[in-house]
């Protein structure tokens, strides 16, 4: 589970308001390093028959890829523009990750999971022109795939002059 989906989900509030992101973030990593989310995930792995070790294996390489940033693994979208953060559209995205291998169109499609889509903006950030919004990891990235990455990006990740007005909660977003 991603840091920002955590957070929408211990606080919808947070999506737009830095005091209550801060506070959500806060709590998310009490959970950490309380135990208490190792002990859910494991649990959650076990119940549908998962290798855990391999599971955080997997997310150690990912980890190290993303923080090597090496451009042959790493595709950052940047933003075309100063202003905020404040839309993204996840079915943009998330077609964009089967594209890329991480997600089937068919059943009998092979699934790549090291395939990942790191954001790094939430939505009502302040972002400078050319600043990274998200960047996918994808092993062996050719370049047809890395311009469908910064297409894409262009149009699934908004930036707007104005900050957007905070969202009540998270149906409200649909």
């Amino acid at each position: 589970m991603t840091v920002e989906l955590a957070v929408a989900l211990l606080n919808p509030d947070a999506a737009y308001d830095k005091k209550k992101h801060d506070a959500a973030v806060k709590k998310l990593f009490e959970l950490w390093q309380s135990g208490a989310l190792e002990k859910k995930f494991s649990a959650w792995v076990a119940s549908q028959g998962g290798d855990e070790a391999a599971l955080v294996k997997k997310g150690e390489t990912i980890a190290a890829a993303f923080e090597r940033n090496n451009a042959n693994e790493v595709i950052p979208i940047f933003a075309d523009k100063a202003g905020f953060f404040t839309h993204c559209n996840s079915r943009a995205l998330g077609n964009l990750m089967v594209d890329l291998g991480a997600g089937r169109k068919k059943f009998v499609d092979p699934i790549d999971d090291r395939v990942t889509l790191e954001m790094l903006k939430a939505p009502g950030e302040a972002v400078k022109k050319g600043e990274a919004l998200a960047r996918i990891y994808k092993p062996g990235v050719s370049a047809a795939e890395k311009k469908q990455i910064q297409e894409t990006g262009k149009t699934a990740l908004s930036v707007t002059k104005t900050k957007p007005k905070p969202v009540k909660n998270i149906l409200a977003r649909l």
